[in-house]
C-alpha cells in the first residue's frame, strides 16, 4: 500500500509543477476574443437547452466558469438540471417530463502495418458505425425533488467468438417480419436517481449514478469529450464508472469562488454491484473540488473510493451429517479491498482549453480468495495511469479546435499470461463546433507498448479517426 501511494503522490507532485508553471506563463499571454460557440443563445430552444444538459455541455461548450455563478439553491445542486432549466428560482417549477439524449457516428481506419495483436481488440478495416446512442428522461417532481434516468441503447452483446476462431452472430427470428433474421441489441442503465434539496448547498441523490471523479466520468457525452474516445485510464475503471447507493453533494459559492464536494455510499464492486451486495461490504467515496477565476477559469479536483470487490457463485444447501439438518454456505469466491486515488486539473483562459487527470488504484486480496493465474493465484497489485490534453479554440472554421493529446497507463505485472501491462498513446487531431449542438473531430493517434513481451513488443498502432456528435 505505501509503494501504491509513494508512487501516486510522486507523479502527482510532477504533475502540479508542470501544471503551475503553464499558469504562471499564462499571466503574460495575449488577450483572445472569445470563441463563438461558447456564446449560449438568448433564447435557447428546447433542443438547445436539452443538449446541454445531455453531456454535460456546460462542459463541451467551454463554459465551465458559467457555472461559478450559479445561486439558486436548485442549481447549485445539480448542474446537469440546472443546464436543462429545470432547477428555476424559488416557487418556479417546470414540472414537465424532459426528453432529451445524445448520439455519435464514427469512423475508424488502422494505417500501420504492425498490428497483428492489436487486431484482437481494434478492427483492421476502415468501419462505420454508431458509437453512442444515449437518451436521458428528467423531470421535476416538485420543488426540491427531481429524478433522472439515462439509458444507452447498443448494439451488444454483438455477437461471441468461439474458441475455434469462428463468430456466432447476435440473431434471433423475428416474428414481426415473417420469422426473418433480425439482430438484436440491449439496452444499458448508465444511471437512474431521485434526489432531494435537504439545504441550498447539500442533496442528497440516491439511485444509480456516474461516480464522481475526474473530468469525464460524469460528463462522459461523446460531444463533451474532446478527443474521439476518453482516455484508456478511465475505460479501465480504477474507480468504478457507476455505482448503485447515495450520493450526497453540493456546491458552496464563496465570493468569485465555488467549493464542490461529493460523498458516496455504495454496494462496492462485483459483477452484480448494480443491483446485489454479495458480502454487504459498503463501499465509501469523496470527492473536493473548488473551482477559481484566476487566469480565465481553473478548477482543482481530488477524489477518493475505497470498497471491496466480490465475486463469488451463488449460496449452497449442503448437508450437514452432525446436525442432521442442511446449513446454508456461502462460498468464499473471488475478493479484494481495493483503494483508488484521483486529481484533476482543468484550465480554460479565453480560446486555450488545458485538463489533465491522474488516477491510481492499488488492491490486495482477501485471506483464501485470490483469484487463480494458471499454477498459482495472482499477487496484490496496483494500476496508475493518466493523461494531459492542451487545444485553442478559435472563431473561425466552424469555431476549430487543434489539439493534442498524451496518456499512459501501468500496471504491476501480475500474470505470467498478460502479454502487456502498459500502453501509451498519443494523438492530434480538429474539434469543431459548427453550432453548440453538433460536434465534429478528427484526429491520427498513436498506441504502443513500452516494455511489452513478444509478440507485441514491436506492435505499433496507428489510427485515423472522425466522428460527428450531437445532442438533441
Amino acid at each position: 500500500m505505501n509503494t501504491f501511494y509513494n508512487r501516486f503522490m510522486r507523479t502527482l507532485i510532477v504533475t502540479c509543477g508542470v501544471c503551475s508553471s503553464m499558469s504562471a506563463a499564462a499571466q503574460d499571454a495575449p488577450p483572445a476574443s472569445e470563441p463563438a460557440a461558447a456564446q449560449q443563445p438568448e433564447a435557447s430552444p428546447p433542443a438547445s437547452d436539452a443538449a446541454r444538459a445531455t453531456a454535460d455541455i456546460d462542459t463541451a461548450a467551454d463554459t465551465v466558469s458559467d457555472v461559478a455563478t450559479l445561486t439558486s439553491p436548485s442549481e447549485a445542486s445539480s448542474v446537469d438540471l440546472a443546464a436543462l432549466g429545470l432547477s428555476g428560482e424559488t416557487g418556479v417549477v417546470d414540472d414537465s417530463l424532459q426528453i432529451y439524449g445524445f448520439a455519435a457516428f464514427s469512423f475508424t481506419q488502422v494505417l500501420s502495418a504492425d498490428r497483428q495483436v492489436f487486431n484482437q481488440f481494434i478492427a483492421k478495416e476502415g468501419t462505420f458505425f454508431i458509437s453512442d446512442l444515449n437518451i436521458y428522461l428528467a423531470k421535476n417532481l416538485s420543488e426540491k425533488w427531481r429524478m433522472m434516468v439515462e439509458t444507452r441503447v447498443t448494439y451488444a452483446p454483438n455477437g461471441r467468438v468461439l474458441p475455434d476462431g469462428t463468430i456466432e452472430p447476435n440473431q434471433s427470428y423475428d416474428q414481426g417480419l415473417l420469422g426473418r433474421l433480425a439482430n438484436w441489441g440491449g439496452i444499458n442503465i448508465e444511471r437512474a436517481y431521485i434526489e432531494y434539496d435537504i439545504h441550498p448547498f447539500i442533496t442528497l441523490q440516491a439511485g444509480a449514478f456516474l461516480t464522481p471523479y475526474g473530468i469525464w466520468n460524469v460528463d462522459h457525452g461523446a460531444p463533451a469529450v474532446i478527443p474521439f474516445v476518453r482516455p484508456y485510464v478511465l475505460v479501465e475503471q480504477l474507480f468504478p464508472e457507476r455505482q448503485a447507493g447515495f450520493h450526497l453533494h453540493g456546491r458552496i459559492p464563496l465570493g468569485a469562488y465555488v467549493l464542490g464536494y461529493d460523498a458516496t455510499l455504495s454496494n462496492g464492486r462485483g459483477y452484480f454491484d448494480q443491483f446485489r451486495d454479495l458480502d454487504e461490504t459498503k463501499a465509501i467515496g469523496a470527492r473536493l473540488q473548488f473551482e477559481t477565476p484566476w487566469l480565465g477559469s481553473m478548477r482543482f479536483g481530488a477524489s477518493i473510493y475505497q470498497g471491496r470487490f466480490v465475486d463469488r457463485d451463488s449460496d449452497k444447501l449442503v448437508p450437514n451429517p452432525e446436525t442432521m439438518k442442511i446449513d446454508n454456505v456461502t462460498p468464499d469466491g473471488i475478493r479484494y479491498d481495493e483503494l483508488a486515488l484521483a486529481a484533476d486539473f482543468l484550465w480554460q483562459f479565453k480560446g486555450l482549453h488545458f485538463q489533465a487527470e491522474l488516477v491510481g488504484r492499488n488492491f490486495a486480496y482477501l485471506e483464501n480468495a485470490r483469484a487463480p493465474d494458471g499454477s498459482g493465484f495472482r499477487p496484490d497489485s496496483y494500476a496508475l495511469g493518466g493523461y494531459a490534453l492542451i487545444g485553442y479554440r478559435f472563431p473561425v472554421l466552424w469555431n476549430v479546435m487543434p489539439f493534442v493529446f498524451y496518456q499512459r497507463y501501468k500496471r504491476e505485472e501480475f500474470s505470467g499470461t498478460a502479454v502487456f501491462s502498459a500502453l501509451e498513446n498519443y494523438q492530434v487531431g480538429l474539434n469543431f463546433r459548427p453550432i453548440p449542438t453538433v460536434v465534429l473531430k478528427l484526429q491520427f493517434g498513436q498506441s504502443w507498448v513500452p516494455g511489452g513481451k513478444p509478440p507485441i513488443d514491436e506492435d505499433v498502432l496507428d489510427t485515423l479517426t472522425a466522428q460527428a456528435a450531437w445532442v438533441f
